[in-house]
């Protein structure tokens, strides 16, 4: 493992190391560390969860917490290397499998409507429907009042029970 540029042949070496580069770091900006089985290597503190966190570059990005123990965190490292090969079939089977659903859904998409006589069927009878109820809520509607009814109709006075003053007595009088 290489740390800070200089290589390191012996794991407890190589976690000192790290720990001491984990110590100088105070803030949450990502440091590089080095390298380590063909990834570039770097630490961030994440100042949520209060724990560093080792970012591990290739062809992608893996990131894993870190602990405070020498060998402890060499075997993390070691471990998420490892685990890349159980990740990458899992990957490889979903991409199998999203490519033959795509070809599926590529069929599919080709093949011609079954049920398109069908459709027409139905779409001939909602418009005759739909002409039907037009025709019968024309046929129920009420004609329309001339307009000098509907005049006639807003000079009715309407009675209310609004107070108003009476000049015959002292007190109010109801309209």
């Amino acid at each position: 493992m290489t740390v800070s540029g200089k290589l390191y042949s012996d794991k407890k070496e190589a976690g000192q190391a790290l720990l001491t580069l984990m110590s100088i770091v105070s803030d949450s900006e990502e440091r590089p560390v080095g390298e380590y089985r063909g990834f570039k290597a770097s630490v961030k503190f994440d100042s949520f969860s209060h724990e560093f966190n080792m970012i591990l570059r290739n062809n992608a990005t893996f990131t894993f917490p870190l602990g405070n123990d020498i060998y402890g965190n060499i075997t993390r490292i070691d471990n998420a290397i490892n685990s890349l090969d159980n990740k990458r079939s899992t990957y490889v089977e979903k991409l199998e499998a999203l490519e033959k659903n795509a070809a599926n859904t590529k069929a599919e998409i080709d093949k011609p409507f079954s049920r398109l006589d069908e459709l027409h069927e139905k779409e001939q009878r909602l418009e005759k429907l739909n002409v039907e109820l037009t025709m019968k809520n024309n046929d129920n509607d009420t004609p329309e009042k001339s307009d000098s009814e509907a005049k006639d109709k807003k000079d009715i006075p309407i009675k209310t029970n609004i107070p108003v003053k009476s000049e015959k007595k002292k007190g109010y009088a109801y309209r």
